[in-house]
C-alpha cells in the first residue's frame, strides 16, 4: 500500500495564489489506483484491473487539471463532496425548532447540493492516513463550515477520509456542529466501467437492493409517497425496477423511457432496502447493500455497500447528447480512435449517459418531509467552535465502501446470461 502527495495546481482567490494537492493512493497488487484532491474533497480518479488484467480508469473526471475541474461547465459537481446538503431542497427553504431559513435557489426554484458555494468549491485541508496499528491507509479531508455558511445554521467541521483496503474503496464521512443543523452528504463520483470511456453506459447492468423509489414532480422535489418500483402490473412497465428476481438490467433498455428532470434518464432516490431510522442510541448503523454495477465486456463489477437510507441514481443525463465524436459512430459498441486533441477527447468522455453516479445519502427535501429519515444534526456537546470530528466522537457519520471485483473468465462466454460470478 501506498501513498503521494503531489502538486495538482494552484487556485487565486483575488489576493494570493493557494496550492492545491492532489494524492495517489495504491493498493498492494496494482489492482485498484485511486486519486483525491483537496478541491472539493474530490474524488479524482478509480482505476482497476479489467478481466484481462489490464488498468484503465472507471471515473469521469479532469484527472489532471485543476483549473478545468474548479470551472466545470454546467456544474457536474464531478467526483466532489456535496453539502452541506447533498441534492434539493424545495425552494430552498426550511424550518427548524421553529426558525425558518432561506437558501440559494440555483437549481431551477430549488436549491441543489449546498448552493452557490457549496464543499465542492473549497479547498479542504489534508493528511495522509498511514496507521501501522490498525492497517488504515488513505487520505483525510477536513473543513469548517462556518455559521450561516451558504445559509445554514451552526458552524459544522466536517472530516472525510478516502480509505483504501484491499480490493476496496471507503468514503467515511464524519461531522459535528455547534447548533442544530441539517445535513446531508454524499460523494458525487461518475462511474462507467468500460475503461477509459470506451462506451457507454448503455450496456452496464444495474442492480439495486431496492424495492421502493421516490416519485418526483417536474423539479425533482419528492411528491411525499415512497412507491413500490414493481407496482404496475404491465411489467415492461416498470422503469424503476431494479431488484425483481435478482437479476441485474440493462440500463440502456430504460434510459429513454424515464424523465430524468427534462432530459431522458435516471435522476431518481432509491429507498434503500433494510434501513432502520429507529436506532438506539449509540447502536451502530449496519452497512447495507445498496448496488452492483457490472460492465460484461470488460468483466468489471462495483458493488455498493453504505449506511444511507437511499441512493441517488443521475445517469449523466445533463451531459452533451451522445454524437460520437472521436467515435466510428453513436452505436454502444463503438471502436474509439485514438485523439490527440485534449478538447476531443474530452468532448467523448462528457457525454450524456457516459456515467452513472450512485449517491448515498438521505433523501431529498427531507427537512421538509418529516416523515422521511431525519436530516436533523444536533450538537452532542454544546460549544462555541465545532469539535474535531473522529470515529468515536462525532455528531454525523456515514460510511460508503465500493467493492471492485472481476467476472471470472469461465462465464465470459454468455455476457447475456447475467449469471456470471465475481472474484472475491
Amino acid at each position: 500500500m501506498s501513498v503521494r502527495r503531489l502538486v495538482f495546481g494552484s487556485l487565486n482567490d483575488g489576493e494570493h495564489a493557494r496550492v492545491v494537492h492532489k494524492y495517489d493512493i495504491s493498493n498492494e497488487s496494482g489492482s485498484l489506483k485511486v486519486s483525491v484532491t483537496e478541491y472539493g474533497a474530490t474524488l479524482l480518479s478509480v482505476q482497476t484491473w479489467d478481466r484481462h488484467g489490464e488498468l484503465e480508469q472507471i471515473t469521469l473526471n479532469y484527472y489532471d487539471d485543476l483549473n478545468a475541474l474548479a470551472n466545470q461547465e454546467g456544474k457536474p459537481y464531478l467526483g466532489c463532496i456535496a453539502g452541506r446538503f447533498a441534492n434539493r431542497i424545495a425552494k430552498g427553504h426550511f424550518t427548524l425548532d421553529g426558525e425558518e431559513f432561506q437558501l440559494a435557489v440555483n437549481n431551477g426554484v430549488n436549491h441543489l447540493h449546498g448552493g452557490v458555494k457549496g464543499f465542492d468549491t473549497q479547498v479542504w485541508e489534508s493528511d495522509i492516513i498511514d496507521e501501522a496499528s490498525t492497517g488504515r491507509v488513505g487520505v483525510r479531508f477536513s473543513l469548517l463550515s462556518p455559521d450561516l455558511d451558504e445559509g445554514y445554521p451552526g458552524a459544522v467541521q466536517v472530516v472525510v477520509e478516502y480509505e483504501v483496503k484491499g480490493e476496496d474503496l471507503l468514503v467515511h464521512i464524519y461531522a459535528t456542529t455547534t447548533k442544530p443543523t441539517v445535513l446531508n452528504l454524499t460523494n458525487h463520483a461518475y462511474w462507467n466501467l468500460s475503461g477509459d470511456g470506451k462506451r457507454t453506459i448503455h450496456d452496464h447492468l444495474l442492480h439495486l437492493a431496492c424495492h421502493h423509489y421516490l416519485p418526483v414532480d417536474e423539479t425533482q422535489i419528492p411528491l411525499g409517497e415512497v412507491a413500490i418500483v414493481n407496482g404496475n402490473s404491465d411489467l415492461a412497465e416498470n422503469v424503476f425496477d431494479f431488484c425483481t428476481e435478482n437479476v441485474p438490467k440493462r440500463l440502456g433498455d430504460r434510459l429513454h423511457r424515464i424523465d430524468g428532470g427534462g432530459q431522458p434518464g435516471l435522476d431518481h432516490c432509491f429507498v434503500v432496502d433494510g434501513y432502520q431510522s429507529d436506532l438506539a442510541a449509540g447502536e451502530a448503523k449496519p452497512l447495507l447493500d445498496v448496488a452492483t454495477l457490472i460492465d460484461p465486456l470488460s468483466g468489471r463489477v462495483m458493488v455498493v455497500r453504505s449506511t444511507q437510507p437511499g441512493v441517488q441514481v443521475y445517469t449523466a443525463n445533463w451531459l452533451p447528447p451522445y454524437t460520437a465524436k472521436g467515435v466510428e459512430d453513436a452505436g454502444l459498441d463503438a471502436e474509439v480512435h485514438p485523439e490527440s486533441d485534449l478538447a476531443a477527447r474530452r468532448a467523448r468522455l462528457f457525454q450524456q449517459h457516459n456515467a452513472i453516479c450512485l449517491e448515498t445519502q438521505h433523501f431529498p427535501d427531507s427537512p421538509n418531509q418529516p416523515q422521511f429519515p431525519s436530516t436533523i444534526v444536533r450538537p452532542a456537546v454544546p460549544s462555541e467552535a465545532p469539535r474535531t470530528p473522529t470515529a468515536t466522537d462525532n455528531d454525523f457519520y456515514e460510511v460508503t465502501v465500493f467493492q471492485f471485483r472481476v467476472l471470472t473468465p469461465s462465464a465470459s462466454s454468455s455476457q447475456d446470461s447475467h449469471d456470471e460470478t465475481a472474484d472475491a
